[in-house]
């Protein structure tokens, strides 16, 4: 019993360094749908390093300079390419469920997606032992990767 009640407590106390991304690809739309979750203080220390040392994610609902802010970041740490093309994404909003903090995203309409590369470095500079999950699905698979820090790219054929 004392087992279990230690591996409990030390679970408890350790910290999770883990992003979950879903990236969905609507055949009507011809878009990419892509949500990313994270632990909200760890998203809120990387945005401090940044110029938004002013941000408090947890108590503040959204405005506009908390999502100039968040937006910027992923776009300079998370982007997708296809057929060896940038595609653009859009950024939809966030909001916080579940202790974490969703982020929203959609692409520009995609031809084929049959090349993707997925390059994703989100939180890499706040933990060296960070691990970002990626799981890819459209009508014909569903396929995911964990990425650790270093390794960003993923590229699906």
């Amino acid at each position: 019993m004392f087992g279990l009640y230690f591996i409990l407590l030390v679970a408890t106390f350790h910290p999770h360094h883990v992003s979950n991304t879903e990236i969905f690809f609507n055949p009507t739309s011809a878009k990419l749908e892509i949500s990313i979750s994270v632990i909200p203080e760890d998203l809120e220390n990387a945005l401090k390093k940044s110029e938004c040392m002013k941000i408090d994610l947890l108590n503040q609902s959204q405005n506009e300079e908390t999502n100039k802010c968040v937006e910027e970041y992923f776009n300079k740490n998370f982007s997708v390419s296809a057929n060896n093309k940038n595609v653009k994404l859009s950024f939809l909003g966030f909001e916080f469920k579940e202790k974490e903090f969703h982020i929203y995203f959609e692409s520009e309409k995609i031809e084929n997606t049959k090349n993707l590369i997925i390059t994703n470095q989100i939180l890499y500079d706040e933990a060296e032992i960070q691990v970002n999950i990626i799981r890819y699905k459209n009508k014909k698979r569903d396929i995911s990767i964990r990425l650790k820090n270093p390794d960003k790219i993923w590229k699906i054929k």
